[in-house]
């Protein structure tokens, strides 16, 4: 969301039909981003600093999930099964 914000910063306030594929375009930059910064974060999750810029984001999945009841957790392993 914070690169989201970040990259559609840089563009201003264009009308409503360029600001769609203004958009649409830089959806795979936005990606990209994350994935890196994603990636980066797991690579140096020792350093002070990224675990400071990490936090919101661990805050903000702590408030939006919860853990699995146990039926939940039969069906994930009965699916697992499937699978392997």
């Amino acid at each position: 969301m914070i690169v989201s914000i970040l990259v559609f910063s840089l563009l201003g306030r264009p009308d409503f039909l360029h600001r769609v594929i203004y958009k649409i375009l830089l959806l795979p930059v936005v990606a990209g981003i994350s994935y890196e910064a994603i990636r980066f974060t797991g690579k140096y999750s020792h350093s002070k600093l990224v675990q400071v810029m990490s936090w919101p984001g661990l805050m903000l999945q702590k408030i939006t999930t919860r853990e699995p009841s146990d039926d939940q957790i039969e069906v994930a392993i009965a699916a697992m099964k499937k699978v392997i």
